[in-house]
């Protein structure tokens, strides 16, 4: 019995448990899809456990009833077997309880995947809203014009267009040929030519609309287009019509950004911005026509010859607008699916261009062959309206209506400005203005302009030539407010009413001032002396002037009133009234007029030099907060650059910027903060303006007293380093070579612009006389000739041997040289023929350079041998080094300066330096060295090795200038153009770059008037023309020869000289010194010696002295107050 009631007690406890955790464990909610099937499972040995409990239940009820005697005598015998009845509801229990284990780990599996896959889902959503966030930033980036807007714009200005005026065009044979993709033998590119004022814009509005307007065709090609227009590079430059065409393009097609932001995320906006923004988007902007969810591409361009280029190729129209056709029309995996259509003036080179480009597969529409004067009538019909609206008599009107149709003749824009004229006058006057108006566009715009300068329009006719004159000259459109400031009219009267007047020639689109047609333009260019009898060069002068005067009077610190100095640029807002507006030209182009004016003279005017160097030491760093909030910093750097042989304020002023422009561009008012914190002691620019410094950081003193001579340091941006460097013949551009890349910078600012991808390059250089970059590829074992104006790939030399080991190429130009361990070969650079190969032996590594005079220079055995540049026969010249017996002692490099005076000849222990003429040793050092290089100039020797620093010679003297404490072993150096840098490359893998303007500066004074190494405090010239005084801020003076720009001689002064004058002759000179204002000296103008040290009564402030050319000679008059 105790069996049974022990087995009751459990079977009740368990009914109670298992009727409280069923619902809970076994719950719909608790359980999803994939484990259903379990559960239904779960549920039916559930149910077989309640079956066994409960018939357990029942059993021990029916025993319960039964009588006693007889339950007792049969659990005496155990007939009822309650131990096993038990056990088989503990044994269905423990297989539910299995199998509930099994479930719920399961279920925390599925439950942890589901978890997984959220999360997954919330990291992809944030990742597609991180990409979606950058892909628009790369959109703003890459924007320039958007084409669509500039459509609104000409419709704005020109109304919409006329589809009667254009509709012929439609139906032309020749353009429903070029439309048809289907056919095979539909031409590539259609051109359609017309002379000025044709309606070519109009016309190519009205196609476009056309063409996108057609939504039912669902074949119908993505149209893409620009409109070039000559008023700035904004609108005719090659890099922003291929950044407009891209940026269109990706806006009606975003996921084709997946091509662009590879490539911009490594190197961010730099790729829009830089000098080479053209050759590195060109090739992204093909991958994206490649890409196969892109259909069939139409491309248009307006008025094609307005684009510009460099003048001397294509007409003026540039090499990348011929490029950019080229990829579209001659690409092969792109062509089947392009189209071009172009516009424009009717030009030999366009034609030329275009020939070349589609020999067999082009058509052209001359409009010049086709009647235009249904198209014109109606365009004069349209004009009936407002001609309507001004006239008081119908009649007047149609007799206009009639006029206009007999005398417009062939162009669109003749009609314009007739009706133009009309409307600005009573409808009385039409007839006479009528009949005296010319029938030809260029007399037409004689006759605007004769009537401009009126007698009753002569108060406004000198500020109308102002402005015309500046919207001819400008490098970009002026806005109204950058206008008014140029022309500076008097209050009563309005710069709005002088556009007006102008409206012949200008038209304003969104406050903003543009010719009305280029045909406008171009006969104000031509006909220049109607506006001024001033030359361009004094145009640009007065321009300049202007200029100055205009940021001398306005920029300050803080032009947009930043609450604090930590606002970014991305967040400084412009207030409503900022000057800058106003200005906002000025600070970026004026450096550009400058170059216009007076860089092409000889000398500078010493107003000139006086007045930059004032505007400079004023407003240097207001002119950079203005240039960062303008977003066009890196003008800054090209400006200096242009001025820093001619201002020695600007040498600090370069290694300023090229230290802290990151940190400007990124918030302008830290331009005065961490600038002029983080700025050396001795900095010029700090020490100018250390009263801009905010108080509170007054007491913070810099880590530095000077700046260092390493500028910059730039590290591998792979997993190998950098162990060659090159630099473009302009200086512009630096390349380094990795085992992985060969990396592109930019030299002014260090940034990476461009990556060819190639295998170890141990040697790369630039040809001297061409824009031309050899790499040569140890995997391909062949040279790679690279054109570095359009970064494109012109071909590829393969030795004989299929080994490179060096290459060099000529200084005459036209040919390069290699060499291997057993051969060394000439090349023709234009063909890629062999012009000689010679047997070459190298026991200790292989190298090959140029003599001055274009012949092969290369290693033999221990010894350097020439080989005749047109022969290959071994000239009688042999370099050796000292110790010919001592294996180490073999010759690694031979190095010419670049006037040919000088060959440095390197082994392992050794640098020895002989002069050509005479034959003797110039210089000899030891040590582990490992590169040479001359400047230039040919005034520096610079040699690296491993454990030396960096040595630098003055060639003149051979003493030791200065050393570069570098931290590394130098195994390639490299001096740019400009000769005010070293470029290094180190062991470790960096590439350095160093200042050595210091050095050119001390070692170069005599004989370059550009190069001063002080601050210039006067400048003065003689009245004969014959010499210029400058007295300088080291107590020094000066005299130069303003012919040849050589210092005739100096003299030390002992303190500031305050004030100098020239006697009539030029031949003698006061100066007027700083703290003794009772002794000024007469000196020898041509010698420089004190002639005599005058003792005055009272301080010569106080008197005004002058010389007189009497017969008796030369005096010197003092006097005061007018009395002698």
């Amino acid at each position: 019995m105790t069996a049974l009631y022990n087995g009751i007690a459990y079977v009740n406890e368990r009914i109670l448990w298992y009727s409280n955790m069923t619902d809970r464990l076994l719950s719909p909610r608790n359980s999803n899809t994939p484990l259903e099937q379990v559960r239904e499972f779960l549920d039916s040995n559930m149910l077989d456990l309640y079956q066994s409990l409960l018939f357990y239940q029942i059993k021990s009820v029916c025993f319960y009833y039964r009588n006693q005697l007889w339950a007792v005598l049969r659990s005496m015998a155990d007939l009822d077997d309650w131990n096993g009845e038990l056990s088989a509801v503990t044994e269905s229990e423990v297989k539910l309880h299995r199998d509930l284990n099994l479930y719920k780990l399961e279920q925390m599996n599925n439950d942890f995947e589901n978890l997984s896959n959220e999360f997954r889902q919330f990291s992809m959503a944030q990742i597609e809203r991180g990409n979606l966030r950058e892909d628009k930033q790369c959109m703003k980036d890459l924007f320039k014009i958007d084409p669509r807007a500039e459509i609104r714009e000409i419709q704005k200005a020109k109304g919409e267009p006329i589809r009667e005026i254009y509709d012929w065009i439609l139906k032309t044979e020749k353009f429903e040929r070029f439309m048809n993709w289907e056919n095979p033998e539909s031409p590539s590119l259609l051109k359609i030519n017309g002379q000025a004022g044709t309606g070519k814009t109009m016309m190519s509005v009205g196609l476009i609309q056309e063409l996108l307007g057609d939504i039912s065709d669902v074949d119908r090609p993505e149209i893409i287009y620009f409109f070039i227009q000559d008023i700035g590079e904004e609108f005719n430059n090659s890099a922003s019509i291929l950044r407009s065409l891209m940026w269109l393009l990706l806006a009606q097609n975003p996921a084709l950004i997946s091509h662009l932001r590879p490539h911009y995320d490594q190197t961010g906006p730099a790729l829009f911005q830089n000098s080479q923004c053209f050759a590195d988007i060109l090739p992204i902007f093909r991958t994206m026509l490649q890409d196969t969810d892109l259909g069939r591409v139409l491309v248009i361009f307006d008025a094609l010859d307005e684009c510009k280029g460099p003048a001397n190729e294509f007409g003026g129209l540039g090499r990348d607008i011929f490029d950019l056709l080229n990829e579209l029309l001659q690409h092969d995996e792109i062509s089947s699916k392009i189209k071009v259509l172009i516009t424009t003036r009717p030009l030999l080179e366009i034609d030329t261009m275009v020939r070349r480009l589609s020999p067999h597969s082009n058509v052209t529409i001359q409009l010049d062959d086709h009647s235009l004067s249904g198209p014109i009538n109606i365009f004069i019909e349209y004009q009936r309206r407002s001609l309507e609206a001004q006239a008081g008599k119908q009649i007047n009107v149609d007799n206009a209506i009639q006029q206009l149709k007999e005398n417009a003749g062939r162009t669109f824009i003749w009609v314009y400005l007739v009706c133009d004229q009309l409307l600005q006058l009573d409808s009385g006057q039409w007839k006479q203005t009528l009949e005296n108006a010319p029938p030809k566009l260029e007399s037409l715009y004689q006759f605007l302009l004769d009537r401009l300068s009126a007698p009753a329009q002569s108060r406004w006719f000198g500020y109308c030539k102002k402005v015309l004159l500046i919207v001819m000259l400008a490098y970009r459109p002026l806005t109204l407010k950058e206008m008014e400031a140029f022309i500076d009219p008097p209050s009563d009267i309005s710069l709005a009413k002088i556009v007006q007047d102008c409206r012949s020639f200008l038209v304003v689109h969104q406050d903003t001032v543009f010719p009305i047609h280029k045909s406008a333009i171009d006969y104000i260019r031509k006909n220049r002396e109607v506006l001024s009898h001033s030359s361009f060069d004094e145009l640009h002068h007065e321009i300049l002037q202007r200029a100055l005067a205009l940021m001398t009077g306005s920029l300050r610190r803080n032009m947009y009133d930043l609450a604090c100095h930590g606002v970014s640029i991305e967040e400084a807002q412009a207030p409503g009234l900022s000057s800058l507006h106003s200005i906002g030209y000025f600070c970026q182009h004026w450096i550009d007029h400058l170059k216009e004016s007076r860089l092409k003279d000889p000398v500078l005017q010493d107003s000139d030099i006086l007045n930059l160097d004032k505007f400079f030491h004023v407003h240097f760093l207001h002119w950079l907060e203005a240039l960062s909030l303008l977003h066009v910093l890196p003008v800054a750097m090209d400006t200096v650059n242009d001025l820093l042989s001619l201002l020695p304020f600007l040498i600090d002023a370069k290694r300023f910027l090229a230290r802290f422009s990151p940190i400007i561009a990124e918030a302008p008012l830290q331009t005065y903060v961490s600038t002029l914190v983080f700025a050396p002691e001795e900095s010029k620019v700090r020490e100018n303006f250390h009263n801009d410094k905010p108080h509170w950081v007054s007491r913070v003193r810099p880590s530095d007293s000077r700046w260092s001579t390493l500028i910059r340091s730039i590290q591998p941006q792979g997993w190998t380093g950098y162990y060659s460097v090159a630099v473009s013949p302009k200086g512009d551009i630096m390349v380094a070579a990795s085992g992985e890349s060969v990396d592109v910078f930019n030299m002014a600012t260090g940034t990476l612009v461009r990556r060819l991808k190639t295998d170890s390059s141990p040697s790369i250089s630039f040809s001297p006389c061409e824009e031309l970059l050899s790499i040569y590829s140890a995997k391909d074992r062949m040279v790679n000739i690279w054109d570095t104006s359009r970064w494109k790939h012109v071909k590829a030399l393969v030795n004989p041997d299929k080994e490179t080991l060096d290459c060099a190429f000529s200084p005459l130009g036209g040919a390069i040289a290699t060499a291997s361990s057993k051969k060394i070969t000439l090349w023709e650079l234009a063909t890629g023929n062999v012009v000689w190969s010679r047997p070459h032996r190298s026991e200790f590594g292989v190298f090959v350079s140029f003599s001055p005079e274009g012949h092969v220079v290369s290693d033999f055995q221990h010894e350097a041998r020439l080989y005749h540049r047109d022969s290959g026969h071994p000239v009688s010249t042999v370099f050796r080094m000292r110790s010919v017996e001592d294996s180490s002692d073999s010759v690694r490099t031979v190095s010419y300066s670049k006037n040919g005076s000088w060959v440095a000849l390197r082994s392992r222990n050794e640098v020895r330096v002989l002069n050509l003429s005479s034959g003797d040793d110039e210089l000899s050092e030891s040590g582990d060295f490992r590169c040479v290089a001359f400047s230039p100039d040919s005034r520096l020797l610079a040699i690296g090795g491993l454990r030396d620093p960096i040595r630098i010679w003055d060639t003149k003297t051979w003493n030791l200038l200065q050393t570069l404490e570098a931290t590394d072993f130098m195994i390639d150096l490299v001096f740019p153009a400009n000769n005010q840098v070293l470029v290094s490359a180190s062991l470790s893998g960096n590439v350095s770059i160093w200042d050595v303007a210091s050095v050119n500066l001390r070692d170069g004074q005599e004989g370059d008037p550009r190069i001063i190494p002080t601050e210039v405090l006067l400048v003065q010239y003689s009245p004969t023309g014959k010499c210029v005084a400058s007295a300088h801020d080291n107590n020094k003076l000066a005299a130069w020869d303003p012919d040849t720009g050589k210092v005739a001689h100096t003299r030390e002064l002992g303190v500031l000289a305050k004030n100098l004058l020239f006697s009539p002759d030029g031949e003698h000179l006061l100066a007027y010194l700083e703290h003794k204002f009772r002794k000024p000296l007469v000196l020898n103008a041509k010698t420089g010696e004190i002639e005599q040290e005058i003792l005055l009564d009272m301080p010569l402030s106080a008197l005004k002295p002058c010389f007189l050319d009497t017969p008796g000679g030369i005096w010197l008059e003092m006097h005061q107050s007018g009395h002698r």
